[in-house]
């Protein structure tokens, strides 16, 4: 056998082992934050509840006070009162719903995730086919793995990031955008 050939083999031996090592600890990473996403959107939930209970705590102080005798004056008092605390109560529920929206960070981490695991399987799928000798038409195009990769990205960040790592140039202030989603 050919000095590059046992090459290849070897590494391909010693490159097998990792891969599964690697795609469970991007399946741990994934795990850990949908936990914690759920976490949180759990008690955001119980916070705009208890927002909603405040708004409808202060509907019953006016009619608790319409009901007894109340001056004109005591009775504006106690409305803008509990206008004000209904205010206070839709905009925290506002903002508990802006941050459970912002929390599909954790989807959108998982969705790069599988991608990047999609492409260990497949790598370790060829290295395989290399250990045990078969041909395997893809390796003869250096760049099918990378080129399958791309062609799984889903997000814009993902695509700058591959370009980055190809040597392409990518504007400075494409990292400050939000990862968006594109449909197919």
């Amino acid at each position: 056998m050919e000095a590059p050939c046992r090459a290849w083999k070897a590494f391909a031996g010693c490159a097998l082992p990792l891969i599964p090592v690697l795609i469970r600890q991007m399946t741990a990473v994934t795990e850990q934050t949908e936990e914690a996403a759920l976490k949180l959107m759990t008690t955001l939930q119980v916070i705009s509840r208890r927002a909603s209970q405040q708004a409808e705590d202060a509907v019953q102080i006016i009619v608790q006070a319409s009901a007894r005798d109340t001056d004109e004056t005591e009775m504006e008092q106690v409305q803008a009162s509990v206008h004000l605390s209904k205010q206070q109560a839709k905009e925290l529920s506002n903002d508990v719903g802006q941050i459970v929206m912002a929390l599909q960070f954790q989807d959108i981490t998982r969705q790069k995730l599988e991608h990047i695991e999609q492409a260990l399987t497949q790598m370790g799928d060829h290295l395989q086919h290399l250990v045990d000798g078969k041909p395997d038409a893809d390796l003869q195009d250096s760049l099918s793995l990378l080129k399958t990769l791309e062609h799984s990205y889903t997000m814009e960040a993902e695509r700058r990031v591959h370009a980055a790592a190809n040597g392409h140039n990518v504007s400075a202030h494409a990292d400050d955008e939000e990862d968006s989603v594109t449909m197919f």
